[in-house]
């Protein structure tokens, strides 16, 4: 419940002056965001949608992987498919709710908690937060090349950059940064880049990204439980 009340305070808070920032984090952000499609886009957007193909040691098919996330809410939407299996779950402002075993079953208190964490550790929120120059956003460019990213001064995701200023790979803080995620190689997608493969360490899980859109309007779907559980869309 501490973090879940500390997560609530970090979406609430007011405004407030960002901590110091000097200028070679804040020109690093600039080129990281030029190479992601710059920065207009991505401070216009009120959130995105990702449709993925997971690979993972765990299961025995590939499974489609989709998420819409709005930026401006603490609301993500992840529905997952494949022949074996059909998920669907949603976190939507203060609780949420996944598609058990053919019935609805509320997010517990420390799986809301974990889920609050993982949004505001979005990498695609905090690079629209960073475009958008929020002033409760601070960066920090490391000597070894790790963007570090900050909100009301609690660390929330790390990025290593190459010398070009690309993403190789990042951290979010919900994992206490223990595992890096590995990021492949830039492609357009529509008006901007992003990433085409990202991969644990270790290639347990492997995800390829067929589609990615930035959605200025934010997601315009429903983050309510489905009333009939025979009749998902797909």
């Amino acid at each position: 419940m501490k973090v879940l009340v500390a997560a609530l305070f970090l979406i609430l808070a007011p405004f407030s002056a960002s901590a110091a920032t000097d200028d070679a984090a804040r020109q690093a952000v600039e080129r990281l965001l030029g190479h992601l499609g710059g920065a207009p886009q991505w401070a216009e957007a009120r959130g995105a949608y990702i449709y993925e193909v997971h690979v993972s040691r765990w299961a025995r098919l590939p499974y489609t992987h989709q998420v819409w996330i709005d930026f401006e809410r603490p609301r993500v939407l992840v529905r997952v498919e494949n022949q074996d299996l059909r998920q669907l779950r949603a976190m939507n402002l203060s609780d949420g709710w996944w598609i058990q075993e053919s019935s609805i079953e509320p997010y517990s208190a420390d799986f809301m908690a974990d889920e609050l964490k993982r949004w505001l550790a979005s990498a695609y929120r905090v690079l629209h937060l960073a475009a958008k120059g929020d002033s409760r956003l601070a960066y920090n460019l490391q000597d070894d090349g790790v963007l570090e990213f900050s909100l009301e001064g609690t660390a929330v995701l790390r990025m290593k950059l190459d010398s070009e200023g690309r993403p190789v790979s990042y951290a979010r803080f919900n994992n206490d940064f223990g595992s890096e995620t590995m990021l492949g190689s830039l492609e357009a997608y529509g008006g901007v880049s992003l990433w085409k493969l990202v991969r644990t360490p270790d290639s347990s899980l492997v995800s390829h990204n067929l589609r990615f859109r930035l959605l200025p309007d934010g997601p315009q779907i429903s983050f309510d439980p489905p009333a009939d559980l025979n009749n998902i869309e797909r």
